[in-house]
């Protein structure tokens, strides 16, 4: 599960794209690199976040910068 992508589903943060950090029972804790950086992830619950295909590549270092490329990456093949 860590390095996978989602989306919140719930909450005032409803679409926004995060990468999951850790799983812990029925919460994740998930990241965008901006409001929530690795430092202070955000807690979700399981059933307020939709899963996606994508995972960070392997080897990637858990960084601000480089989750906010990810991030970048994968919406930019969304739009195409």
């Amino acid at each position: 599960m860590v390095g996978r992508f989602c989306f919140s589903k719930q909450g005032h943060d409803k679409g926004t794209l995060y990468i999951i950090l850790e799983a812990k029972e029925n919460k994740f804790l998930v990241t965008d690199a901006r409001l929530h950086p690795v430092a202070k992830p955000k807690l979700k619950n399981a059933k307020h976040i939709q899963l996606t295909n994508m995972k960070l590549p392997s080897g990637t270092d858990l960084t601000d910068d480089n989750i906010r490329c990810q991030i970048r990456k994968y919406k930019k093949s969304k739009e195409n």
